[in-house]
């Protein structure tokens, strides 16, 4: 990780070339969600580990890696056909690390998403309202017993000041 310099020399028959030298920069590789938690913002990552897709809309991929820990990934170029269940693969996804409501958050605007895979589906974790925490970040939750007034609230939400959710008014 960091800056790697390769130097080059052409040989045919007897004669050589001068060497030519380049400076390239090696991108770190985030093998699991917490690797990728553990770097600083701006940085450029790779995933080495595939990321399954718990929710997509047009702009926001939510998606956990194999131990669960959740992630959520954003581009203004769209998502393609990312949904529940498909598979970013091992190696292919690289983004930024950015920030959104002072949570990490990849972003890959400038970069493309990869052919998604089939997987299985991710089921909704029951937690009750007064158990949410910032354990489930970027997790797919059912909140039982809980009644919105359709129409009268934004579709993101606000819990005791600090935790943020988005609500799916479709499933």
């Amino acid at each position: 990780v960091g800056i790697v310099t390769i130097k080059a020399i052409a040989v045919k028959n007897v004669e050589t070339s001068n060497v030519v030298t380049e400076s390239v920069t090696v991108n770190p590789v985030a093998n699991t969600v917490a690797d990728y938690n553990a770097l600083d913002l701006g940085t450029i990552v790779r995933f080495g580990c595939p990321l399954r897709i718990s929710y997509a809309n047009k702009q926001h991929i939510f998606a956990q890696d194999a131990d669960g820990n959740g992630i959520f990934m954003y581009s203004m170029n769209g998502i393609g056909a990312a949904a529940n269940g498909k598979v970013i693969p091992e190696n292919k996804l690289i983004g930024k690390v950015a920030s959104y409501n002072s949570n990490k958050q990849l972003n890959f605007t400038d970069y493309t998403l990869p052919a998604l895979t089939d997987g299985d589906a991710i089921n909704p974790i029951t937690v009750q309202l007064g158990a949410l925490n910032d354990s489930y970040l970027y997790k797919y939750v059912m909140i039982p017993d809980v009644t919105l007034e359709t129409g009268t609230l934004p579709e993101y939400y606000n819990v005791n000041g600090k935790l943020n959710f988005l609500v799916n008014e479709y499933d």
